[in-house]
């Protein structure tokens, strides 16, 4: 056994199958991969990595199995998580994020550049099978099981050994949102009463608001008060206006470089986030239009948000879902390459640089997919959370999908065509600038409170 102290957790005792694992070269490169990405040119503290995530991340899923073991043994139940079972669960959590490149989030989920880390099969298959994870994994005979873990992931039956990992309410969950609220000096945290409300229901994690006394006040609050965490970490961090503009600069860079051919995708794997800025500035001279957006984001001079699309909470329908199905399908998806014609159309009407505008149009559903828990309110079989009618529920589903924006960004040299810029896409969209009301905290404060 090792103990290693973590400013999150205290300190956290892995055994010596987890340490083979966790120093191997694989495991060791998440050390240089930022948690929150560009997150830390807005909250100078966040730059803890994917390395201590992990390392959380298992260490909370070994809290869950306990407590669920010991929840089945105060009934009267013998513990469904068995000890070889246990095993594999911490492993898997230690390698649950094991596939990230660099900025992995800004490149795979928002400007879309590459598929999602987890649902590429080539990658997990590359580093499940690499010289040293993949050595150790085959010396521990988990090497296919392991794959097929990821692979399969949600369509795992029975549900519970991924839902442990990475569902809606997870170890993964529990880690980042204490981790990410620490390091950005947000005053946010959850109770650790939500471990004791865990228990496997039909082969789902299930979380119990219901005892043999009745409803259970105290589970429901520390429930809802996670959920609001959520939605708080999403407003404040990883929404925040500069780091969206930030990623969306550094994207538009890689998308630039890998277009030309200068960096190759499957290079992607190999780097953290240093090596692959300082491969970016090296190979700029491939990329001459692109250089001055380089620049801009090496010093942080953020480019400027000049026009704005977001859902009105007072007005049910805007956008129309045909609008909504476009943002979705053209300009999150870039299907056809949609959005990248329109970059270049906006360029060449206002006579600026390709690089000098970018656009940004995150996933549209906006779900709160923490809400899909199963949970027992009753005597009756679970439901999921989000069947029940409740207004502290649906304020915060409300609220958090009023958190979608689409906006247009561009370099402050061309200050004086933001308005040009604006005009354009309001033709182009049919759709009026809300920048003003953002501004103005309209679109905040026609919320209300949830």
């Amino acid at each position: 056994m090792k103990t290693i102290r973590d400013p999150v957790h205290g300190d956290m005792t892995f055994s010596s199958q987890e340490m083979d694992l966790i120093d191997t070269p694989e495991f060791q490169r998440l050390r240089g991969i930022k948690q929150l990405g560009t997150s830390y040119l807005v909250f100078p503290g966040a730059r803890h990595t994917r390395f201590e995530h992990s390392l959380g991340t298992a260490w909370l899923l070994k809290r869950m199995v306990r407590e669920i073991n010991e929840q089945a043994e105060r009934a009267g139940l013998h513990p469904p998580i068995g000890r070889e079972e246990a095993q594999f669960l911490a492993a898997a959590a230690l390698l649950h994020d094991i596939t990230h490149i660099p900025f992995g989030h800004t490149f795979e989920d928002e400007r879309r550049i590459l598929p999602p880390h987890d649902k590429n099969n080539e990658r997990l298959h590359y580093f499940l099978h690499s010289k040293g994870l993949g050595t150790v994994l085959r010396e521990l005979g988990w090497q296919n099981t392991m794959y097929s873990f990821f692979a399969q992931g949600k369509q795992l039956k029975p549900e519970y050994p991924y839902q442990l990992v990475a569902g809606p309410i997870c170890a993964d969950l529990l880690d980042y949102l204490r981790r990410d609220a620490f390091f950005c000096g947000l005053n946010l945290n959850f109770d650790d009463r939500i471990f004791k409300c865990m228990s496997l229901e039909s082969g789902s994690l299930c979380f119990n608001l219901y005892s043999d006394k009745g409803f259970r006040q105290d589970a429901w609050s520390e429930l809802i008060h996670l959920l609001r965490i959520r939605f708080h970490l999403t407003e404040r961090v990883y929404f925040h206006h500069s780091k969206m503009v930030s990623g969306a600069m550094l994207s538009r860079v890689l998308e630039a470089l890998l277009e030309c051919g200068s960096l190759q995708r499957e290079d992607l794997v190999n780097h953290t986030d240093d090596s692959l800025i300082y491969e970016m500035n090296r190979k700029q001279d491939a990329i001459p239009a692109f250089r001055p957006l380089l620049s801009d984001f090496m010093r942080r001079r953020l480019y400027k948000r000049v026009y704005m699309v977001a859902r009105d909470p007072l007005r049910p329908n805007f956008p129309s879902t045909e609008h909504m199905n476009r943002f979705q399908e053209d300009f999150h998806m870039n299907q056809d390459g949609a959005r990248t014609e329109l970059e270049r159309r906006l360029a060449k009407h206002l006579q600026v640089p390709i690089s000098a505008v970018i656009l940004y149009a995150p996933e549209t559903q906006m779900r709160l997919k923490e809400a899909h828990i199963q949970v027992r309110k009753d005597a009756s079989l679970p439901i999921h959370l989000d069947q029940l009618k409740n207004p502290e529920l649906d304020g915060l589903r409300q609220r958090h999908q009023g958190l979608w924006r689409f906006f247009l960004f561009m370099s402050a040299k061309y200050e004086k065509k933001f308005s040009k810029a604006a005009h354009f896409l309001e033709e182009e969209l049919g759709l009026p600038n809300q920048l003003g009301l953002l501004n103005q905290g309209q679109m905040t404060l026609n919320l209300g409170e949830s």
